[in-house]
């Protein structure tokens, strides 16, 4: 399999590649996580093209504007508390009206990394809100967001064990081996 590489300028005239290990897009399809053997997340806004096609190239005129062409902004840069690398297994979009998170918007990004800590996300501010180190019983590699309305439960995975984990009151509900 080939790899594939991630290239970002965080200050100007510098690059940092990194390796994409996961990549998951916001239900409202304009923002896009990605997350890296770094550790690193980046968070872009997708921006929807429009452009048109050649004459010749389209029966109909009507159809010669082409929609979806995208372009990846990025927003932030996620860098989690550790010196060493500790790469990303999963990263997910949720949406958290909690205490813990009334500093900021109500999105909120949840990603597991290699350390076994799960971490939660500012999705406005990249703000790093909680370590969710202690309170899963494994090291999960896979999250998945229940649906509207439901987001804030979490379905963490590592393979062989599975859990629903509640970010409003930051509690496992259970537990299934």
């Amino acid at each position: 399999s080939s790899d594939v590489w991630l290239a970002c300028t965080i200050w100007p005239d510098i690059e940092a590649e990194q390796s994409i290990t996961c990549a998951t897009f916001h239900p409202s399809h304009v923002k896009l996580a990605t997350g890296c053997t770094s550790g690193h997340i980046y968070l872009w806004t997708v921006s929807i093209g429009h452009s048109q096609a050649a004459q010749g190239d389209s029966a109909d005129a009507a159809d010669a504007e082409c929609v979806g062409i995208r372009r990846f902004i990025p927003r932030h840069v996620l860098v989690p508390d550790w010196t060493g690398p500790c790469g990303v297994h999963d990263v997910a979009f949720s949406s958290c009206p909690t205490p813990l998170f009334t500093g900021c918007s109500e999105d909120v990004v949840i990603s597991l990394h290699e350390d076994g800590a799960a971490r939660v996300w500012s999705d406005n501010d990249g703000r790093c809100l909680a370590i969710l180190r202690d309170r899963i019983p494994f090291k999960a590699k896979c999250v998945r967001v229940f649906p509207a309305p439901y987001t804030h439960f979490l379905l963490l995975s590592d393979g062989l064990s599975l859990c629903v984990f509640d970010l409003w009151s930051q509690s496992l509900l259970c537990h299934l081996v």
